[in-house]
């Protein structure tokens, strides 16, 4: 399904005049964990004189952040820095060539509450967050956009990643896609979100 909603993007993409050509990110082994550390950093500074002082006010994944971060050291602080950078220079590389990158935002459909109770641990965190997090450790702006719709009525999407201060492009490109492909659609705007 989001294979071949990302085809139709392209597609899309490629009417209103976009050179498309394939490429491959750089995979490093080492990002998602280098993110994981920056991201529960990032979560305790901003939480800091809240938690854990008024910890009862913190649901239990927030709060496993929070004290993932608060465990870290210093060199594992630093590492994830260093990585961040090596990731930094890789996308360098990647907009040298291209100025958008059309991507899954996750392998399939998005995942039930139960599905993602499961998957916000260990290998199936791993899966899930697989294609943002490269975009993510880097700061550059993404643009997720809906696809469509599984057999169980359950949304799935991609993503489209710009250059660093290039959001502009990035919302062009998003805008074209999205009324292109009647997104708008996909959902019952008069649904009870309840």
């Amino acid at each position: 399904l989001v294979a071949d909603a990302i085809s139709k993007s392209v597609d899309v993409l490629r009417e209103a005049g976009a050179e498309i050509c394939r490429l491959r990110v750089p995979e490093r082994p080492e990002m998602i964990s280098g993110w994981l550390v920056l991201c529960a950093m990032e979560a305790v500074a901003a939480h800091d004189g809240f938690y854990p002082e008024r910890g009862e006010d913190y649901g239990p994944a927030l709060a496993a952040l929070l004290d993932y971060g608060r465990r870290r050291s210093h060199a594992e602080i630093a590492r994830a820095m260093i990585d961040r950078i090596a990731v930094q220079r890789d996308w360098e590389a990647v907009f040298a060539d291209v100025d958008l990158v059309i991507a899954p935002s996750t392998a399939g459909t998005t995942p039930t509450l139960e599905e993602g109770r499961t998957q916000m641990r260990g290998d199936g965190m791993r899966r899930l967050i697989r294609y943002t997090v490269p975009a993510n450790l880097a700061g550059l702006p993404t643009l997720s956009l809906p696809a469509g719709l599984d057999p169980a009525g359950v949304p799935y999407g991609f993503q489209l990643v710009g250059n660093l201060c290039a959001e502009a492009v990035l919302l062009r490109a998003g805008q074209v896609v999205e009324e292109a492909l009647g997104f708008s659609d996909l959902w019952d705007r008069d649904a009870s979100w309840d």
